[in-house]
Parts: structure tokens; C-alpha cells; sequence
């Protein structure tokens, strides 16, 4: 399996962690834990896709993006969820460029090139809350 995700510090910030190689089934897998995790967890949650290992193919892109967009508790559309990539690979880009497009939900997800910075600006947001 290529995904793992925990919960950080028993804060409400939910780290994914992809590996190589990147299938776009990835996101299913992480969808599910992302979901479980999430039920323990009251109010709003920052969703973390550490990417900085991977480079998504474009036909898995594609996969990926449909997945991560469906109306599912866990996906990057549960309301409860705000999202946040890290990685500098130029397919991370543009896969938060796509999750930005209507097709996609017009999801608003951070790009960031560390994982401090994504922990970081998301516990700022956390605590204006």
C-alpha cells in the first residue's frame, strides 16, 4: 500500500502520506482512513496530502482527482474538510490547480513545498477558529 494516514498530536489536522508509485486508487484508500479518522474528531479538520515523494502520472491525475471529489464523508468535498498539499513536483500543482476548476468542486487547497509549513499554517488556522 503506497498511503498512510494518522492523526497529528490529537489536534483536528489529518496527515496523508503518499509513496511511490502513485495509483490513482490511492486516494480510495485514503478517502476511507481520512473518514475514520475524521469520526473522532469534532468540528473543522485540515486534510494534509504529503506528496513530496511522488509524481503522479497523468492518467492517474485523472483518476485521482475524480475520487478525491466525490460526496463522501473523508474527500476533499466534506465540508468539514480543508485541504492542504505539499510537494513541488509539477504534478502537484497542477492537480491543485485542477481541484480548483468547477468540474472539481472549485475545492481551495494550499500548496505548500514542506510539510512544517502545510503543519504550520494549519494550526494557525485552527487557532483563529
Amino acid at each position: 500500500m503506497s498511503v498512510n494516514a494518522e492523526r497529528l498530536f490529537n489536534e483536528a489536522i489529518i496527515v496523508v502520506t503518499y509513496t511511490p508509485p502513485f495509483k490513482g486508487e490511492d486516494v480510495i484508500t485514503a478517502n476511507q482512513k481520512v473518514s475514520e479518522i475524521a469520526a473522532e474528531i469534532n468540528g473543522e479538520i485540515y486534510r494534509i496530502a504529503d506528496m513530496r515523494n511522488v509524481q503522479i502520472p497523468w492518467p492517474e491525475l485523472l483518476t485521482a482527482l475524480q475520487e478525491a471529489t466525490r460526496r463522501n464523508t473523508g474527500t476533499l468535498r466534506d465540508t468539514r474538510i480543508h485541504s492542504i498539499f505539499v510537494g513541488t513536483d509539477e504534478s502537484i500543482r497542477l492537480a491543485v490547480d485542477s481541484l480548483r476548476q468547477a468540474q472539481y468542486g472549485s475545492i481551495q487547497a494550499g500548496l505548500f513545498a514542506t510539510l512544517d509549513e502545510a503543519v504550520s499554517f494549519a494550526r494557525r488556522q485552527l487557532s483563529q477558529n
